[in-house]
């Protein structure tokens, strides 16, 4: 709950800097509406974001709706087409949103974890009783990455196997397959409808401490480093770039 209320901080001191707030100009919509990462099914997205929502309405005076897509891609395009004036972006989507101005968004906030830190963990993970130990045991087995726009479900683990273990996922494992969110990836090696899973660290302890999984019925099996905050490179929310201006503040 810690990381939503910087978030709200963030979002909120960008926007009325830059002139969102009601009455700062008449040409802003009565209306804005949130595209939210799809990282695990609706109803959750819905629940986690729903003191959000009702903050930025408190504060901005305007109605503020979320939509939620089947995959990071969604999101972006929900910017793009106009759909969404908001959105929450994680890293390697952001990049896909603005390299040459695709959905023409600008970045106004970013995630602050529990325990203050501004980065996060891919990692791989394997049911509990499964005969895989490390990154070197998955050969031959099933695996499944998440969204092929995500950060840490697809472009770390994906370095990884290339850059450190010199392997092609596609013929290092016996299948791969694409969950669709962290969620699903994380319920899939859980339910053991496959073997191996990449996801990350706050995801895969989110759902445990929601009781989702059984505590212990998982083991990570490799951890990478702490992604770096930089401006271009961390979980964050944008608005669309071509969001009216205040008339008496620049977004600049």
């Amino acid at each position: 709950m810690r990381m939503l209320r910087e978030l709200t901080v963030g979002i909120l001191s960008v926007l009325v800097l830059v002139g969102v707030a009601r009455g700062a100009d008449p040409s802003w919509p009565k209306e804005l509406t949130f595209a939210l990462l799809s990282t695990e099914n609706a109803a959750e997205v819905g629940r986690r974001w729903t003191p959000i929502i009702a903050q930025l309405e408190k504060d901005l005076g305007v109605r503020v709706k979320y939509t939620t897509a089947s995959d990071y891609r969604g999101t972006i395009e929900a910017l793009k087409f106009g759909k969404a004036q908001l959105g929450h972006l994680g890293p390697k989507a952001y990049v896909e949103a603005s390299t040459n101005n695709y959905a023409n968004v600008d970045p106004v906030a970013q995630l602050q974890l529990a325990n203050g830190s501004l980065g996060y963990r891919s990692c791989l993970i394997v049911h509990a009783d499964s005969d895989v130990f490390s990154p070197e045991d998955m050969a031959g087995k099933t695996f499944a990455f998440n969204d092929p726009n995500s950060t840490s479900g697809y472009l770390i683990p994906s370095a990884f196997f290339m850059m450190e273990m010199s392997v092609d996922p596609q013929k290092y494992f016996s299948k791969v397959v694409f969950s669709g969110s962290h969620e699903a990836s994380i319920l899939a090696v859980t339910n053991k409808k496959v073997e191996i899973a990449s996801t990350n660290l706050p995801d895969l302890q989110q759902l445990t401490r929601e009781n989702k999984i059984p505590r212990g019925g998982l083991r990570v099996i490799w951890v990478s480093s702490s992604f770096r905050t930089t401006r271009s490179s961390s979980a964050r929310t944008c608005r669309r770039a071509c969001a009216p201006p205040s008339p008496n503040r620049s977004p600049r």
